[in-house]
This record gives structure tokens, sequence and C-alpha cells, in this order.
């Protein structure tokens, strides 16, 4: 499949105000321009008001890093085309249905002379003309998604799971003093919430490092020392184990979590 862009989604940042949602949205373009940076993906990256759009060759080495990006809850590689064209290129992509029932889902934005149910329609038309194959709107076997925004169309087959929450660097810093697993799942929780992280770890934070696309920062402990007193203090600690002695306001992320659902958030952090 060759793959021209992959179009990502996000929930949370749909929510806010205008003012707010453009900011977020800068920032997380620029968390994921970090991330390709680093990686060696060379992509162009932009925002429109509905959608994150990354354009580059190294599809699928982009997937894997944008998986981890905060702010993103799921992404398509997609194959974009004129609207005007969109029949005669789902017409090239028929035979992928060949022997398998199908679907076509389609989104619209914008004004068109067609509905979205119209356009499912005809172009379910040209598939099963294609390929005698049946359509299944209940349990497809492969399911042709479409966006259309305006005049572009973007064909796609999949949606793939990002981690949610907001852009790394977004909201106020805090301080995560890592000395357990615990510590490490409850950091990676309130970086998820777009905190700017300033970590101090007296153990290995190598599972966070995929993660770290953003405003994080690693400091010594002489530092932390010095943040103590006036940032917030991020503790893994639960009901079970209680409250740690401090001067500052401390956050508890995981103060009601059972240590299955603990391990479980541990073992996502590890994919």
């Amino acid at each position: 499949m060759r793959y021209s862009l992959i179009m990502a989604r996000f929930s949370e940042i749909a929510i806010k105000s205008p003012p707010v949602r453009r900011r977020l949205l800068k920032i997380l373009v620029e968390n994921i321009k970090k991330a390709f940076k680093e990686n060696k993906i060379a992509a162009r990256v932009y925002a429109k008001w509905e959608r994150v759009f990354v354009e580059t060759k190294q599809i699928k080495k982009a997937t894997q890093i944008l998986k981890h990006i905060f702010g993103i809850v799921s992404f398509s590689p997609a194959i974009k085309v004129e609207l005007a064209r969109l029949e005669e290129e789902i017409a090239k992509y028929a035979k992928l249905a060949k022997n398998k029932t199908f679907a076509v889902r389609v989104k619209r934005v914008g004004k068109h002379t067609f509905t979205s149910k119209q356009m499912e329609a005809r172009l379910g038309s040209i598939i099963a003309g294609k390929t005698k194959s049946k359509v299944d709107l209940s349990n497809p076997q492969i399911t042709f998604f479409v966006e259309i925004r305006d005049e572009d169309a973007y064909i796609y087959f999949e949606n793939i799971p990002g981690p949610g929450g907001m852009p790394l660097g977004s909201e106020d810093e805090v301080l995560c003093i890592i000395e357990n697993k615990k510590d490490l799942v409850a950091c990676w929780m309130m970086m998820k919430k777009g905190c700017k992280a300033r970590i101090y770890s007296s153990i290995s934070i190598k599972p966070l490092n995929k993660w770290m696309y953003g405003d994080v920062k690693i400091i010594e402990k002489k530092e932390a020392e010095e943040l103590a007193k006036y940032l917030p203090i991020i503790s893994g600690n639960t009901l079970t184990d209680g409250f740690i002695k401090a001067e500052s306001l401390v956050f508890y992320p995981l103060f009601a979590l059972t240590e299955e659902e603990i391990e479980e958030i541990y073992r996502k952090i590890n994919i």
C-alpha cells in the first residue's frame, strides 16, 4: 500500500475554546516534529482545525513514534486524492475486498452536492461491481474509510490507537521523584495530562524514554530539593501505602487504583 501521509486525531483538545485549541495544536505539532527529528524521520507536520497531518515517506517508522505522542487519540496512514478522482481511486483498491465482505464509511467536512450515505452507496457499488463481494455493515472483513474535506479525500483502512491525553508541556510543572515502579507510572500519568515533568529518579526510567517528546527535564538531586519547595510532588503511593511527608502539595494519581490496574498501565508504558 502506498500511503501518502498519516492523519492524526485528537479528542480532549477538540473541546477547548478556539484560542486554547490553537495553542494546544501548536504544542502538539512541535512535539511531533521533535520526535521525528530525534528519530531521523523526514516529514512535514501541520495542523488543520480537526486533524494533524504528517506527510512522510517513512510511514512505518513514523507510525511507531506516533503511538507515543500524548494528545493523539488515534491515527491512520492514508491516501490523499482530489475529490474529483475519488471514485477512480477507489476502483484501484477495490481488489482488497475480493473474496471478503466489506463496508464503506464516509465522513464529510464542507459543502457538497451529495450526502455521506449517498457517497457510501456510490463507492460501495464500485467495489461490489469490481469484485462481486458482498456488503456487511455489521461485521465487515475490510472497511474502506473515506474522509472528505472540501475538495480533498483521504482513503484509509485502519484506526491505530494513540495514548490520548493532552500534549506534553501544555500544563503546569510538576516534580516527579521516582523511587519505584509505581512512582514511574504516576509520572507517566501526569505526563499524559500534559504536565511539564521535572524528573529526579534513583532507578532506571528507560520505559519513559520513548514518551518524552515535549517539555520534560531530567534533574539532579540538588535541583529536585529546590523544586520541592514550590512545585507539586507526584507520588506513586496508593491507599494501601498511605501519604508521604512533604512541605508542598502532593498529587497521588494512583491512589484509588489496585496493584493489577497499576501493572496494566506499566505494561502499556513498555509497549
